[in-house]
């Protein structure tokens, strides 16, 4: 669908369906020509043509009038060419492919099939439309921002000493911003795995290629973070799950503050009338096989003033105004920084007095993390239940659609005469034990699957961390 639009047939097989499905492989969703072309040969001086030439009137018969009819007309249209084609017999063999239809038995089993299938397609619009929500409700509760994702990524590629991403033109075609990765299995002295890594942006390797001639000859191609609505492979599509941020954002995650110049405690400076302070923390849940359940990153605030006696530090109350206001500040000074800065003075200060104020807001920390652990457990095993509660509601629908197959398949009208071929009934035979199979597996993960997934989201280690400390020092002194 990217680069072809031009499709040859060098023979054509007596199936016209066969003949359409080679057809779909050019002519399908995401291709990117606007009409794609099927050619055939046909020569008007061999006799034996004027057949293949009712072949392919059938494929366009079988697009635009019986498509739900394409089995019937196929085996009637194989039956016919049993013998190959006979030059004394090519006229009458041509009328006879061109007379070919459906009789009126055949075409009713047919045609209850698809009615079948129309009412099927009703839930699957539902499950569409449901996974359409999930998909929405996970992106709010991710709090999944394009802008952020970018900046992540970029904040990684400067810890390992890369250039961050760089926008550049997209390739002709395409309406859809496009970046430049840096080739960071070039750089010197870097960590030789990323070799690797980096394959996943190369185009792909010819099979006489050599794995360390295909690198050195294949640059890093352009990324994309949106969906290009197409098929191209001049650019790659960065997501969550692709292998190369994962690498990325594993090590933002776990190293963000023990490289260059980052650092567990900093100052900002804000809007605000007097300085405050602001403890981050993260909780963490984690579930079986040390999987991560939850994270949640945790503010507590409080308005800083020098030390002068013991008396410690008074947190903000959670959700109150002030505590709200605070966070607010923080957010905004994180892109307000340029041409800003703090006297040395009370850099030192700060520096100074941090390892107490960490102590006097860790108390507080500690009760937000338990409070909110609680809820985040509480909110797991629902979504556990609900989702164990899914599954056993798949695997009964998926046993009663078996055992309506298998209600209509032994009915002995489906076994009409001459409606299937020896191949197609040795097929339908192995369906039959296969569905049987598979009902005997479905009543062992009805007993065995809810269990399973409601462990899957049951926490069994709950960890608390303090992030760092940020004093936000008024812009008036």
């Amino acid at each position: 669908q990217s680069h072809c639009a031009d499709l040859f047939h060098f023979d054509l097989p007596w199936n016209p369906s066969r003949i359409e499905q080679r057809n779909g492989r050019i002519d399908r969703t995401l291709q990117t020509a606007p009409e794609v072309r099927c050619h055939y040969f046909y020569f008007r001086q061999r006799p034996e043509d004027s057949v293949l030439k009712i072949l392919v009137r059938k494929v366009e018969t079988i697009r635009s009038e019986h498509v739900s009819l394409a089995p019937v007309l196929d085996a009637r249209i194989g039956k016919l060419l049993d013998n190959g084609i006979r030059r004394n017999g090519v006229q009458r063999l041509a009328l006879d492919i061109d007379a070919v239809d459906g009789d009126a038995d055949k075409v009713g089993v047919v045609k209850a099939e698809l009615e079948e299938a129309r009412e099927r397609n009703e839930p699957l619009r539902k499950q569409l439309d449901q996974l359409r929500r999930i998909n929405e409700e996970s992106m709010a509760a991710l709090r999944f921002d394009s802008v952020q994702f970018h900046d992540a990524l970029s904040c990684a590629l400067e810890m390992l000493h890369a250039e961050p991403l760089r926008r550049i033109d997209p390739p002709s075609g395409l309406d859809v911003e496009t970046w430049a990765f840096p080739a960071l299995d070039r750089q010197a002295g870097a960590d030789a795995s990323w070799a690797v890594t980096m394959d996943a942006l190369r185009p792909p390797r010819r099979p006489e290629q050599k794995p360390w001639e295909w690198r050195r000859e294949s640059p890093v191609r352009p990324i994309v973070f949106q969906d290009p609505r197409r098929l191209d492979d001049r650019t790659v599509h960065l997501h969550l799950e692709h292998r190369v941020v994962k690498r990325l954002l594993g090590r933002f995650v776990a190293q963000g503050f023990v490289h260059d110049q980052l650092s567990r405690a900093c100052v900002l400076v804000t809007e605000a009338t007097e300085p405050r302070v602001v403890l981050l923390g993260r909780l963490s849940l984690f579930g079986e096989g040390a999987s991560r359940l939850h994270d949640e990153i945790l503010a507590v605030t409080a308005r800083w003033k020098p030390r002068t006696s013991d008396k410690p530090l008074q947190p903000f109350a959670a959700g109150r105004a002030a505590d709200a206001a605070t966070v607010e500040l923080l957010e905004q000074a994180f892109g307000q920084q340029a041409g800003r800065d703090v006297p040395k003075a009370a850099r030192e200060q700060f520096a100074n007095q941090a390892p107490f104020d960490v102590a006097d807001l860790q108390v507080q920390l500690d009760q937000r993390a338990d409070a909110a652990g609680k809820e985040a457990i509480a909110m797991l095993s629902d979504r556990g239940e609900r989702e164990a509660e899914a599954m056993v509601a798949l695997l009964e629908r998926q046993r009663m659609r078996i055992r309506e197959e298998q209600d209509k398949r032994d009915k002995p009208q489906q076994f009409l005469p001459n409606l299937f071929t020896a191949e197609e009934t040795k097929q339908l035979r192995a369906d039959q034990l296969a569905w049987e199979r598979r009902l005997r597996a479905i009543d062992d993960e009805l007993k065995s699957e809810p269990d399973r997934i409601r462990r899957s989201f049951k926490a069994r280690l709950t960890r608390v961390e303090p992030l760092g400390v940020v004093y936000l020092w008024p812009q008036a002194g």
